[in-house]
């Protein structure tokens, strides 16, 4: 204990001294370039005309401006988009949830045929663009002044139990229908937390949790690892800091103290946070560069700390046993237990074997925790060469991810098959592409029940009339024949009225060993 905080000790120190830096780069930027380019203090551009004028009405976009405020007395920006030849009152309202130290920007950053909410306006849909307490255009408060550190005393709990549900009140007042939902990163958690609790149900319909936050444990960030562990996000907090602005001095000396620790490559800073994303162009990093990476609060980052020190989901820990037996009626905080969502709730889940924040196997702990979710009711994609930002600024994302997420929100049954076409028309083998579609549906199970229909008709129905009767019952080419389930250490074949009364679908889970349940023909 004594060794720990004498190295916290050294560290803050270091901080404090700070004062050289070696060449580390942020996009192909050096910290010392990049601070140049951000004038560390001051935003690149004039961001007051907002979300609707800067990206999204200079494309052809309708778009509205609203504000939001929370039960504590945060005033959050929202924004609605729609096509202009649609009919909002026909539309299908979704929410557009940011992850940490970006807002609704973030969503809109490449090109319009390649962004998200663009894609989903194109759709038919009516997209609504939310924004955090402390982003850029979500700074007011009924009392408060973002210079106030009062102001700042907030972690993901508060996003999760104030913003989420009044952003998602309001647009269910306003359109009066239940909503879809899509997160990344930070996004997936508050949500995630507040299903749990089993609250929103009455009002939201469906949720996408792109690169999702569950567990930190096997997080790969060295970077962030080593700031967790060395409680350098207490230290901080110590120091007085309510606010953490990425362009700020503190944090640009910060980055250069975790650099100069030994095992810490910090030569790509974005890649070192994040993983080594595969499918981001020169144009979306300046995009990035000129309008992104947002503040967030100092209590915050101790949150999310604590759930890479603790290995689980908890509320905010006040590091004191009198205060949470105050708070929480317990020494230790509460736990959230995310098997408590319900299992009829649908999902739609897409990770990335390059995250370095959602690792793969944190993931898989999800998925388990998950295990009992209704067959028909999670779909779950794994896209080996994606890192955590690829979701949301990868130039592939939107053949790799959106089209899947409008086919899911529409509730196509053909999802689990147009999966397994793609996958095998794009390696020409079964089960050899590493961008393993693992789709949750029924679409297995309704198949299998044509063939054995078929299968029944051809032994038991008088051969008079069978004829007739199997081509009306004749199966979808091309059609399986058995449901095989697959795994590293064995490879099982049911017939198919062994899967229809064993429902062996259901035996389809993520384990150490990725299981693959595919249709054979």
């Amino acid at each position: 204990m004594v060794v720990n905080w004498l190295r916290r000790l050294a560290i803050l120190i270091s901080f404090s001294l700070v004062l050289d830096a070696k060449s580390y780069n942020v996009f192909g930027f050096s910290v010392n370039e990049l601070g140049q380019s951000l004038n560390i203090t001051q935003f690149l551009v004039d961001h007051s005309e907002g979300i609707c004028a800067t990206f999204i009405r200079v494309h052809g976009y309708q778009c509205g401006e609203f504000e939001v405020t929370t039960n504590d007395g945060y005033i959050l920006s929202l924004q609605r988009m729609k096509k202009e030849d649609i009919a909002i009152r026909q539309k299908q309202p979704i929410l557009l949830q940011h992850g940490l130290v970006v807002d609704g920007t973030s969503w809109l950053l490449n090109a319009p045929d390649e962004n998200l909410p663009m894609i989903l306006a194109d759709s038919g849909f009516d997209v609504w663009i939310s924004n955090t307490r402390g982003t850029q255009f979500s700074q007011k408060h009924v009392s408060l002044n973002v210079r106030d550190k009062e102001y700042w005393n907030w972690s993901w709990e508060e996003l999760a139990s104030y913003d989420l549900p009044a952003v998602v009140d309001f647009i269910f007042g306003q359109t009066g229908k239940k909503l879809n939902y899509i997160g990344h990163s930070q996004g997936t958690l508050t949500l995630m937390t507040q299903l749990s609790e089993r609250r929103l149900l009455d009002k939201l319909k469906s949720a996408v949790l792109l690169s999702p936050i569950a567990r930190l444990s096997y997080m790969k960030t060295a970077l962030v690892n080593f700031a967790a562990r060395t409680y350098l996000d207490e230290l901080v907090k110590q120091l007085g800091f309510g606010e953490i602005d990425p362009k700020g001095i503190p944090v640009y000396n910060m980055i250069k103290l975790l650099c100069d620790q030994p095992g810490i490559d910090c030569y790509d800073l974005v890649a070192a946070f994040t993983g080594k994303n595969c499918c981001l162009n020169s144009s979306t990093v300046d995009q990035v560069l000129k309008y992104e990476l947002q503040p967030t609060s100092s209590k915050n980052l101790v949150h999310f700390a604590q759930i890479v020190r603790d290995g689980v989901v908890a509320k905010y820990d006040y590091m004191n046993l009198l205060q949470n037996i105050a708070v929480y009626g317990q020494p230790k905080p509460p736990v959230y237990d995310l098997s408590n969502i319900p299992n009829d709730f649908p999902l739609f889940l897409s990770y990335g074997g390059e995250d370095a924040l959602s690792d793969v196997t944190d993931v898989k702990t999800l998925l388990s925790i998950l295990g009992s979710h209704d067959v028909d009711k999670i779909t779950v994609q794994f896209v080996e060469e994606y890192a955590h930002v690829d979701f949301i600024w990868g130039l592939s994302a939107k053949n790799v991810v959106y089209n899947k997420i409008v086919t899911f929100f529409k509730g196509d049954l053909e999802h689990n098959r147009s999966l397994y076409l793609e996958k095998k028309k794009a390696t020409g083998k079964k089960n050899k592409d590493k961008n393993i579609d693992i789709s949750y549906n029924v679409y297995g199970f309704t198949l299998a029940l044509q063939v054995w229909t078929y299968e029944v008709i051809k032994t038991f129905v008088p051969k008079l009339v069978r004829n007739t009767m199997l081509q009306a019952h004749e199966p979808v080419c091309p059609c399986p024949r058995i449901i095989q389930y697959k795994s590293n250490r064995k490879s099982t074949a049911f017939d198919l009225h062994t899967a229809l009364q064993g429902n062996i679908v259901k035996k389809m889970e993520l384990s150490e060993e990725e299981k693959i349940l595919y249709v054979g023909e």
